[in-house]
């Protein structure tokens, strides 16, 4: 009767019909569009006997289901259908009910005909379904999560089961030909049993208590001693803040592939993130030189002061760091490197003292127009919140009057962590170190901070999926990512596509290994050297401090 309802209200036609098309619907896409499930009739065992009416079934099974769980996302979409590869891809629940509609008639005809068939889908953990289908209704079917073997849950009264069996791919797939663009490896790897959704197993507190009990061995068994250090790397230091407040394994991934002994590492911590996370971080942090928890965390809320806040404090802990740094970088969890620290010396060496930061002073102007005028009649910038920061430009944000008044101006402002870095970087009358030394147009900047997907930017499809308007990698993205000038990747989502995070780390460690080798991959220096960020810094003494 529910059913019914919601059925009558949405659509004022026979309310039998669709209440029986919705019932088949809802069993159907449990059984077919799990996560992300693909039937294919190519890979059918062919040892099996199979009837024309049946294969016509397991034809249908080319529809590649793609729903969120909260489908009303995609109900502006209606009939929104494209075709790729052969395959449907139903991106409404309009089209959706049209497709498994349409299954529900080839299986009504399979049950008059007193022919049953079964189908075995991979679930991505050596796990298989099944669903009886008899003469002449529908029998309840369940799944059993036994180890490939499938038994029909129904009484020996029942017609006999002829299973269409699904294989999954039992051939590993390569990192290393996706990172290098082999369009067929990256479609197998779609379907690789590690690609899926929960595949990942996270590592709890009692696991970080055994695994730290010997740093050394934590160290080495973890990869954050995998390179050496070259003179040049010893003689530039970074500083990194890292904003966290979930998937500490995905933390510590981010921390395996940045660490080096004689940088320094602030992560900050949510206020609002379980004690247990905590725990874990500080672990992880105990066995790594020159990595600590700050000791004063907020409660972030987005769009906020308290986005910013985080920031400031770490450039204080870090300014106060025994090792005198040369660059500052700010990350979250979610992000991955694309350079190796060599690689990342190299380019800050060749930016001479600039910083990396954007601006733009005609967008988005209504987030602080009503607090106008600004300190010392400063023009206001709007800019990314991804830095990367010479040791003079956290100088005088920490210290300067200029940089304290405008801290304080932009706290009831709309998100202060996307105008206050920016907007001393781009006053060419303040002299802040590395900023810009006169007025650029928008579309003249570079910025290498970032490698990060717009859903309105339009550069390549997004192998992920967006979220809140922001590209989260995927598999598909691995040969942009592996090609990119920029110095990290926004954003990976933990446990979404995990296999993209698994060959992006095995990528990183690849390249780290060629420069152990002394086989380096070579850098387009002139991109950086020859940058405008680099032409147009500032390099007077401050003029307004």
């Amino acid at each position: 009767m529910a059913w019914c309802s919601v059925v009558r209200y949405r659509f004022p036609v026979k309310c039998n019909t669709l209440c029986c098309f919705a019932l088949c619907f809802v069993v159907l896409r449990w059984v077919l569009c799990s996560d992300l499930v693909i039937l294919k009739c190519d890979a059918l065992d062919s040892s099996v006997s199979i009837s024309k009416s049946a294969y016509i079934l397991c034809s249908l099974g080319y529809a590649k289901c793609y729903l969120d769980s909260k489908m009303k996302a995609y109900m502006p979409q209606v009939m929104n259908i494209k075709y790729t590869n052969n395959r449907v891809v139903f991106k409404t629940a309009f089209a959706s009910l049209t497709a498994f509609v349409c299954v529900y008639i080839v299986i009504y005809k399979l049950a008059a005909s007193q022919f049953s068939s079964a189908t075995q889908i991979s679930h991505g953990k050596e796990r298989f379904g099944v669903l009886a289908l008899s003469t002449p209704n529908l029998h309840t079917y369940k799944r059993e999560a036994t180890s490939g073997n499938i038994n029909d849950t129904k009484n020996s009264n029942t017609h006999q089961i002829r299973a269409i069996t699904i294989q999954p791919s039992n051939t590993p797939v390569s990192c290393k030909l996706m990172w290098e663009g082999n369009v067929k490896e990256i479609n197998k790897g779609k379907f690789d049993k590690r690609n899926k959704p929960g595949s990942v197993t996270r590592k709890t507190l009692p696991d970080y208590q055994n695994a730290t009990n010997n740093c050394t061995h934590y160290r080495q068994s973890g990869g954050f001693e995998l390179a050496s250090l070259s003179q040049p790397e010893m003689s530039f230091p970074l500083a990194f803040s890292i904003v966290v407040y979930r998937d500490a394994d995905q933390v510590e991934r981010l921390l395996s592939a940045i660490y080096r002994p004689h940088n320094v590492y602030c992560i900050h911590i949510d206020n609002k993130s379980a004690r247990q996370y905590w725990d874990i971080m500080q672990l992880v942090a105990s066995c790594l030189p020159n990595v600590f928890v700050s000791n004063v965390s907020v409660d972030v809320v987005w769009s906020g002061f308290t986005n910013l806040e985080p920031e400031i404090i770490c450039m204080r802990q870090l300014w106060e760091h025994k090792v005198r740094w040369k660059y500052f970088i700010n990350l979250t969890g979610q992000e991955f490197p694309l350079k190796t620290n060599k690689e990342l010396v190299r380019i800050l060496q060749a930016f001479r003292g600039a910083n990396d930061i954007t601006g733009d002073p005609t967008r988005l102007q209504h987030r602080w127009s009503q607090f106008l005028p600004a300190p010392y009649n400063l023009t206001i910038h709007k800019g990314d919140v991804h830095i990367v920061a010479s040791r003079g430009f956290v100088d005088y944000v920490l210290h300067s009057h200029v940089g304290q008044a405008l801290l304080e101006w932009v706290k009831p402002t709309a998100h202060p962590d996307e105008s206050y870095f920016n907007t001393l970087n781009y006053n060419p009358q303040l002299g802040v170190p590395g900023s810009v030394s006169a007025h650029m147009i928008h579309g003249q900047q570079d910025s290498f901070a970032r490698y990060k997907m717009w859903s309105h930017a339009n550069i390549h499809p997004c192998g992920g999926t967006f979220v809140r308007h922001i590209c989260q990698f995927g598999i598909k993205d691995l040969p942009h990512l592996a090609s990119s000038s920029k110095l990290f990747a926004n954003k990976f989502t933990f446990n979404y596509h995990p296999l993209a995070q698994v060959c992006i780390l095995q990528w990183y460690r690849h390249k780290v290994g060629l420069e152990e080798a002394g086989e380096p991959l070579p850098i387009n220096m002139g991109l950086y050297e020859q940058s405008h960020l680099v032409k147009n810094r500032y390099t007077g003494p401050v003029k307004i401090w």
